[in-house]
């Protein structure tokens, strides 16, 4: 059996910067996690079709989720980045 260590251990393969939209997908399809730069709240649709609002999320904290939409109306934290 093989395993791919770099997925398995780091988890993260990808990154790109999210520009946030309250219509359209993120391009890299459904997120790992998404890395919060300035906390605030975020505004997410999910893999599974709900949307949610994490909220006072802190500076500097990594979300674990499989997010395929992040909204421009909602959110109010900045320097967000998806990982794959």
């Amino acid at each position: 059996m093989s395993v791919d260590y770099t997925t398995a251990i780091h988890g993260t393969v990808k990154a790109v910067d999210i520009v946030t939209s309250n219509t359209v997908a993120l391009a890299g399809g459904a997120t790992r996690a998404i890395f919060v730069g300035v906390g605030g709240n975020l505004k997410v649709t999910l893999v599974g079709g709900g949307t949610v609002t994490y909220k006072n999320l802190e500076d500097g904290v990594r979300i674990v989720l499989h997010a395929t939409v992040v909204f421009a109306t909602g959110t109010t934290c900045t320097d967000l980045i998806a990982e794959y």
